[in-house]
């Protein structure tokens, strides 16, 4: 995992976010920063997230992608877990009604992503 950052620097992922994005624009230390904090367990989890939901091996940009709702479901867990894992579930028929695209399981806890692209715990959504 990276190590952390000085404050000048932005993260690997991030600028690989911005790159597939436009290639003219870059990012900055403070937009990395509003998007996740530097800790392990985030980028570790948003690899979990990218393995799950786009590629076995994703891009670095398809792992900032997800940066920022690692960072936010990292802390509804007590302890940060030392590993993810990340599965997809199957659709439910309700699904429709709650607006959930996808359903999943984050170290056992299920979570959905809605049609506004929001990674949610799947309590929140009903």
């Amino acid at each position: 995992m990276p190590a952390t950052l000085a404050p000048d620097q932005v993260c690997r992922y991030c600028t690989a976010l911005a790159d597939s994005r436009d290639p003219r624009h870059t990012t900055t230390p403070e937009l990395c920063r509003l998007m996740h904090r530097d800790e392990p367990h985030i980028y570790a989890l948003a690899a979990a997230l990218a393995r799950a939901l786009t590629d076995p091996h994703p891009t670095d940009a398809q792992i900032g992608d997800l940066l920022t709702d690692a960072d936010q479901i990292v802390y509804g867990f007590p302890v940060p877990p030392t590993e993810w894992h990340v599965e997809l579930l199957p659709e439910h028929e309700d699904d429709w009604d709650l607006d959930v695209v996808t359903r999943l399981s984050i170290n056992g806890v299920p979570h959905a992503v809605d049609t506004d692209n929001n990674l949610v715990p799947l309590a929140l959504t009903a």
